[in-house]
């Protein structure tokens, strides 16, 4: 079975818990990190669409008082002559 004594067994088994810890720990924080990343990212995306909607809003209110104010500038000459 195993080539050895019951102490280099024992060294074996240990060290193998200790490596797979240290492994499972590292890819853990590893793993926080890309979370933390991840979501610094779709923080940034929601806030460039937001302040892209609001632009687009703010566009369209402008706009439409735009139209308003050219409808009117056709209305006054009809008045003025009547």
């Amino acid at each position: 079975m195993f080539p050895g004594t019951t102490w280099d067994f024992v060294l074996l088994v240990v060290a193998g818990y200790v490596a797979v810890t240290l492994l499972v720990r590292l890819m853990q924080n590893h793993r926080r990190q890309i979370l933390a990343e991840l979501q610094q990212e779709c923080v940034e995306i929601q806030r460039r669409q937001r302040e892209q909607r609001q632009r687009q809003v703010a566009r369209q209110c402008v706009a439409s008082e735009e139209e308003k104010r050219k409808r009117r500038r056709e209305n006054e000459p009809d008045s003025e002559a009547a």
